[in-house]
């Protein structure tokens, strides 16, 4: 735009609105790329049509159509004949699938009339015939198959389609069922065969019976499961007392364990389990003494505590001796085992005889079960054989009995066709005519999104700044040649002023900086015309040279030998007496002395706030030029000092720097209040200038002018080419004017 856009609390309407529109993100790719791009999306386009058009012929459609016969009469059985057969839709299905078989299309093709045309067809392939043959039916017509043969010439696609039709036919649809004979010849083969595996299965029956001598062998295998699961029970008792015995006796004969108790020694030793049982009577006649009225001291109470207290002592003595191992409950333990071992040896020997039987048993009655199921499937065969014989017999009168899938003739024969049945030429040279065209629109949005460089004001990496205001100013190297130009710089130069005036004229006056990505992108040329605004506007302004390194600012108000700027403000001299006026009111300027670069390393955070706190109060505006803020100190002291830092970034600048330089003001606290961009294109100048703005500028030109004319003594400094355009006289008289950094 031509001045400036504010954004945040000043405008509804933002820098970031319509980035997410596609229209404005394809306009910001293609700009200045338009004719380039136009141009080439019409050859491309032009020749993706030719090429679309070209690619394809118009298709010629011959299409048969083929009918399936279900039933036939029939004369006294019901058979397949003379019925329509389950599924009849499926059986039309694959007679419809055997037609563009391998075998089928290569049939056809070997044909006679095939071989006139196939040299001008261009099918030399199975494959290739294969896709232009179609072979349809459905539910609706279940009777009907739908052939149909598509090529770019009629007589060929004709010839295809007859071709296709005769050889179906010939392996397929005149082909009849085996005669009749052959097919009595094939069931009787199979009666014979049955009635052998009936024979077979009733002789092996015979035997089966003969050998267990019943017919029921399932109470004998129920008997011998009985027996088996029995005689493992009893296998199972005689195997836990033995664990038992074994047990006890590693007990009785290991201290370790605390010794046995009463109950397992009763269980391991017949006296213990006795005298236990004797003990427990006694305790019970005590009990039943003392419910009749006697009391403890009574004779006959005592008489039952001392056999209690005998067999008490009788039961740990015993228990004693067989954790002692030498008492003669071990002897009896041993016979108690040996008897055990017998028993189990036994009942082992009849289990194995009785697993032997069932196994027999259970072998004989499957072989059983399985001849009883032969015969039987061999029975019913028989039975279903037979019938099909006489029937058969009975309908083998009636002559030329056609295949089971019924009787196959041609309803439709090929037909030549007069018209295409297709024709995409015009569709395909409308999407390459689309294709084509946006092959170099692509290409061209390609390059612009791997563009690195800034080449217009809206760029993304500038709003990414956040400002509050985006300044455009033209070629500054053109301004003072080109009237509307010059009228267009001035008008952008004042818009900046006075939206800087209104964001920070508050209780206290403003102090900004103004810095760029790298050297060259105009800054101090823009910072002499803003100065120049200001003063004209009425504030009392400042121009501090803090580009200690280029000292543009210095050379050209003519100050190239001043006093040093850094020595004096790292040692508190007196500021105020550097100051020099300049030929316009109300503009003065602080430069930098001549070997201040040598001096960098006297700034300091401290110094720095000194320097601008001591014009704050003095000035209405102070700007003080620094240098880029990626290759310079000053700048990034100044950034977090200052009321806000102006960045100006060149057109064709680099957006990484321009992103780098963004993020190192931010990093050191500093605000962004302003993004310059300079240089941009005459076009994009004119087509962002409103007409009011075109009227402004150029009444502030002719306010320049004239404020020049008479004022045209003030002095011989170089007031730089934006400069120049605000004050056209003044520039003219400038030794100078180009210069700019």
């Amino acid at each position: 735009m031509n001045g400036t856009q504010v954004s945040a609390d000043w405008s509804a309407e933002t820098p970031q609105q319509g980035q997410g529109n596609v229209f404005v993100l394809v306009h910001r790719l293609l700009r200045g790329r338009y004719l380039i791009t136009i141009g080439l999306a019409l050859v491309f386009g032009l020749a993706g049509a030719a090429a679309g058009f070209l690619s394809q012929q118009p298709l010629y459609r011959s299409q048969a159509i083929i009918q399936i016969q279900p039933v036939l009469p029939k004369i006294l059985f019901e058979s397949e004949q003379s019925r329509v057969p389950q599924m009849f839709s499926n059986i039309v299905a694959a007679q419809a699938s055997l037609m563009s078989q391998p075998d089928v299309v290569q049939y056809a093709m070997e044909s006679d009339g095939w071989r006139t045309v196939r040299e001008r067809s261009g099918i030399s392939t199975i494959e290739s015939f294969t896709e232009r043959l179609r072979v349809q039916n459905n539910r609706s017509t279940q009777q009907l198959i739908f052939v149909s043969f598509e090529h770019e010439q009629a007589d060929i696609a004709s010839a295809g389609n007859l071709a296709i039709i005769n050889a179906y036919m010939d392996l397929y649809g005149r082909k009849t069922e085996q005669g009749t004979e052959a097919t009595l010849r094939l069931l009787e083969t199979r009666l014979a065969n049955r009635q052998s595996d009936r024979d077979a299965a009733t002789r092996d029956i015979g035997v089966i019976i003969d050998l267990w001598k019943t017919t029921d062998l399932s109470m004998l295998m129920q008997a011998a499961l009985d027996e088996v699961a029995l005689m493992s029970q009893e296998r199972a008792v005689i195997v836990s007392a033995l664990a038992q015995i074994d047990v006890l006796a590693n007990r009785a004969a290991d201290a370790t364990t605390g010794g046995l108790s009463e109950a397992e020694a009763a269980a391991f030793d017949a006296e213990v389990a006795q005298w236990i049982d004797l003990r427990r009577q006694s305790r019970e006649r005590k009990a039943e003494l003392l419910a009749d009225g006697f009391l403890e001291g009574h004779r006959q109470v005592r008489s039952v505590d001392a056999r209690i207290q005998q067999l008490d002592g009788q039961i740990r003595g015993r228990i004693g001796e067989l954790q002692a191992g030498d008492g003669a409950g071990a002897d009896s333990g041993g016979v108690r085992r040996a008897e055990l071992q017998l028993q189990l040896a036994s009942v082992v020997e009849r289990l194995d005889l009785a697993q032997s039987r069932q196994s027999e048993v259970v072998k004989a009655y499957r072989e059983m079960a399985r001849l009883t199921t032969v015969l039987q499937d061999a029975n019913a065969d028989i039975d279903f054989v037979s019938a099909r014989i006489d029937e058969l017999r009975t309908e083998s009168q009636v002559s030329d009995i056609a295949d089971v899938r019924g009787r196959v003739s041609v309803v439709s024969a090929p037909t030549r066709p007069s018209r295409p049945s297709s024709d995409r030429r015009v569709k395909l040279a409308m999407a390459g005519f689309v294709g084509g065209t946006g092959m170099p629109v692509a290409l061209m949005m390609g390059l612009g999104m791997l563009g690195r460089r800034v080449r217009y004001s809206d760029d993304n990496i500038l709003e990414s700044a956040n400002s509050r205001i985006v300044g455009v100013l033209p070629d500054l190297g053109k301004s003072l040649t080109d009237r509307e130009l010059s009228e267009a710089s001035a008008f952008a130069v004042h818009q900046i002023r006075a939206q800087l005036q209104i964001l920070h004229r508050r209780d206290r006056h403003a102090v900004f900086s103004v810095t760029s990505p790298a050297p060259g992108d105009g800054k101090t040329s823009m910072i002499i015309a803003l100065g120049l605004s200001f003063a004209e506007s009425g504030d009392r302004t400042l121009l501090i040279d803090l580009d200690l390194i280029g000292r543009g600012l210095s050379l050209h108000f003519g100050h190239p030998a001043a006093p040093s700027l850094a020595e004096t403000a790292a040692g508190w001299g007196d500021l105020a007496a550097l100051v020099r006026p300049s030929s316009f009111d109300r503009l003065s300027v602080l430069p930098a002395g001549l070997g201040d670069d040598l001096r960098i390393s006297r700034l300091s955070p401290e110094v720095v706030t000194r320097l601008v706190e001591t014009f704050r109060n003095d000035y209405e505006t102070i700007l003080i030029d620094s240098g880029p803020i990626l290759g310079s100190i000053e700048s990034g002291l100044l950034a977090p000092a200052v009321d806000g830092v102006l960045m100006v970034v060149g057109r064709n600048q680099l957006r990484p720097l321009v992103k780098r330089a963004v993020d190192q003001i931010h990093a050191v606290g500093g605000q962004v209040i302003g993004t310059i961009f300079n240089r941009a294109s005459i076009q994009e100048l004119k087509q962002s200038s409103s007409s009011m703005s075109v009227h402004f500028s150029r009444q502030a030109s002719r306010q320049a002018a004239e404020q020049a004319a008479r004022g045209g003594s003030r002095g011989g400094m170089s007031v730089g080419p934006l400069g120049g355009s605000l004050f056209p006289a003044r520039a003219a008289e400038s030794p100078g004017a180009g210069t700019e950094s």
